[in-house]
């Protein structure tokens, strides 16, 4: 229909394969007007010329001036220098967490700046007016040679691509209605009995329909933002995290508004990868808006205690825990990148107000198509959105959609997967799977050698609205996509059950910390949820030290015992064993000690100064982060831009 076509990009800029679809003639213009228009440039492929601009990962780039000044050279610079990624990067590089966002574009919003004036005067920040007359979609791009360019036109389709209908019509994920109203003791029992017994001994995810459906801030709908502005005692002092900053509520709710689609009152989207607003320190900083433990409170929340009473949150007994709860928030078409929680634990997911489409992996298969972990653990490469991840790989995940599958295609490097993972199986052919090299090895101690072996994927997928909670396995894949503007709250626990798992993942990182520094500093990274390095090598002995003090019955389980080595065999004859089990000597398993930190969504970037303004897509759709912020990874190398010797050489066009 007319509402699923694509709105034409607001420079006339068309993808590069378009190229091919117009008269030789009308190519050859194209051609003749990006060299006259850029001069010298012209040498540089377009991603290049635009990480030159940003300055990739090194500098700053050229600056906001110069980006004004390449504006008025050339309709084909001017192309480049409007991009908005690069004007993002200049408002968070100028103004930090106190950005106001401002008309319809990141351009409009440096251009107008903070003007504390402007809001006393009542200026709502929608003065579409002054936008420059260049930047409307309605101008006659059809006058000048057309501009042909995936770099350029890829954040506008990840932007305003419709979302396919078949990307969320499956509802595979297993659901547990809950009944709503208040349950008695006995009740609560029968449900964590049920809950425990059908998915979490056999680490599997579950759908728990309305178990959230009875808190205040449900019910009320209290995390509204105008609802939680309201119940502030100093905005102004009261920030939340998000991309890297610390932003006052008065402005993320503005940009939360600009990004509203038109029918809702907005302008948006205003970005293919949405901020979003994934705050660890909610509860400390605003009690006022968030804790149901408050007498009186309208507004707050209660961790379901069927899913994990408080005897039963092991990492509660220790003296400095690592990060384990967050507030989230976004609007319409942002969310989490593909990632495994952190330090092997599982999580809990509560939508508190919208739609959280999700879609998981099991760890005992493939990692999801486009996802490619290193051999360390440490980083992860993945498409920059979630939905160009659902564009370009969504149905690989699924068999029936395969044509053709050459013998390369079948075969899958991998380091097995999750022992520990009792979810079953289903058998599925793996579809665009990609042969590695077989020549890399891995250091860390983690893994000792490569096997090759036929792998499938196995997805489940499912949507939660507000009051329903998603129990998420250790070790499982997971991405959420915002379906509208969401609010949600998440806590990581590691309950008895999941203690093998936590406990082989940490003793797996404390092992890799033996091999001198290079290897402590692997340890240190692969741990998460500790500002101390040093805190994050000892977890696995703190971890141990409070079970001992604490709960010493969770060390007398069969599971843990094994994992510890305290079952009579020598320490490391289980690692032996399990490897002898695979058939081939292969190596301990890469997806236990993949996880990435949920403090970072969305993407977080090499600069962490400049949260998610690096135009990461001129970086072959991938990006790159190390350490407790692994969420997304670049494998391929990084050809690096020198300004030096480039002559300027512009004909105007």
């Amino acid at each position: 229909g007319a509402s699923d076509a694509m709105r034409p990009h607001p420079l006339g800029v068309l993808p590069e394969g378009n190229r091919y679809l117009v008269s030789p003639e009308a190519a050859a213009a194209s051609a003749r007007a990006r060299l006259e228009g850029l001069g010298a440039f012209a040498a540089l492929p377009d991603a290049l010329l635009m990480r030159l601009l940003s300055g990739g990962d090194e500098d700053d780039g050229v600056g906001a001036e110069a980006l004004a000044s390449l504006c008025l050279v050339s309709r084909v610079f001017r192309a480049f220098a409007c991009h908005e990624d690069l004007w993002k990067a200049e408002v968070l590089r100028r103004d930090g967490g106190a950005f106001v966002f401002r008309g319809a574009s990141w351009r409009e919003t440096y251009r107008r700046g903070v003007s504390a004036a402007a809001d006393r005067a009542g200026d709502d920040g929608r003065d579409d007016a002054r936008e420059n007359a260049n930047d409307s979609p309605n101008i006659h791009h059809s006058r000048h040679p057309r501009i042909f360019s995936d770099a350029l036109y890829s954040r506008h389709l990840a932007m305003h691509r419709p979302l396919d209908k078949a990307w969320l019509e499956k509802e595979t994920i297993p659901v547990m209605r809950v009944t709503e109203g208040v349950r008695t003791e006995a009740q609560t029992k029968a449900l964590a009995s049920e809950f425990v017994d059908a998915y979490e001994k056999k680490n599997a995810p579950v759908i728990l329909r309305g178990a959230c459906a009875e808190w205040e801030a449900v019910r009320n709908d209290a995390w509204s933002l105008p609802a939680l502005r309201r119940r502030l005692t100093n905005e102004n002092v009261q920030t939340f995290h998000v991309g890297g900053y610390e932003v006052p509520l008065k402005n993320w709710e503005r940009y939360c508004e600009a990004s509203r689609p038109a029918d809702e009152g907005g302008s948006g989207p205003v970005d293919d990868a949405p901020l979003y607003l994934f705050d660890k320190n909610f509860v400390a900083t605003a009690p006022e808006a968030f804790c149901a433990q408050r007498e009186g409170s309208t507004s707050g929340y209660e961790p379901p205690r069927f899913i994990c009473s408080k005897s039963d949150d092991l990492f509660s007994l220790l003296p400095n825990r690592p990060d384990y709860r967050w507030f989230i928030h976004g609007p319409a078409r942002s969310g989490s990148l593909f990632h495994v929680d952190p330090n092997g634990t599982s999580a809990w997911n509560a939508v508190v107000r919208g739609a959280k489409r999700w879609i998981l992996f099991n760890p005992n298969g493939l990692p999801p198509p486009g996802v490619h972990p290193s051999v360390d653990g440490a980083t992860v490469a993945q498409p920059v959105t979630l939905v160009e991840w659902y564009a370009s790989f969504y149905e690989h995940a699924y068999p029936e959609s395969d044509t053709e599958k050459s013998d390369s295609e079948e075969e899958e490097e991998s380091a097995g997967s999750d022992e520990d993972s009792d979810a079953p199986t289903k058998t599925r052919t793996p579809a665009d799977t990609k042969k590695r090299s077989e020549s890399s090895k891995t250091s860390s101690g983690f893994l000792s050698g490569k096997r090759r072996q036929k792998k499938t994927y196995e997805v489940l997928e499912g949507t939660c609205f507000a009051g329903d909670v998603l129990f998420v396995p250790s070790g499982w894949w997971h991405a959420a996509l915002n379906l509208t503007e969401t609010a949600a709250v998440t806590q990581n626990f590691c309950s008895p059950r999941t203690a093998p798992k936590v406990l082989r993942f940490l003793k797996r990182a404390a092992a890799s910390g033996k091999g001198g520094d290079a290897s402590k500093s692997l340890a240190a990274d692969l741990v998460s949820g500790l500002q101390s390095r040093d805190a994050r090598g000892s977890l696995y002995a703190d971890f141990l030290e409070a079970l001992r003090k604490h709960r010493p019955d969770v060390l007398r389980l069969e599971e843990v015992r094994r994992v510890l080595g305290e079952d009579g065999r020598a320490d490391g004859e289980e690692e032996k064993e399990e490897k002898e089990e695979d058939g081939d000597g292969g190596g301990t398993r890469r997806r236990e000690v993949l996880r990435a930190s949920p403090s970072v969504q969305n993407g977080a970037r090499k600069k962490p100064r400049l949260g998610e303004t690096s135009p990461s897509r001129f970086r072959e759709t991938t990006e790159t982060t190390r350490g407790t912020n692994a969420l997304a990874g670049l494998f391929a190398a990084e050809t690096r831009a020198e300004s030096k010797g480039f002559a300027f050489g512009f004909k105007s066009t």
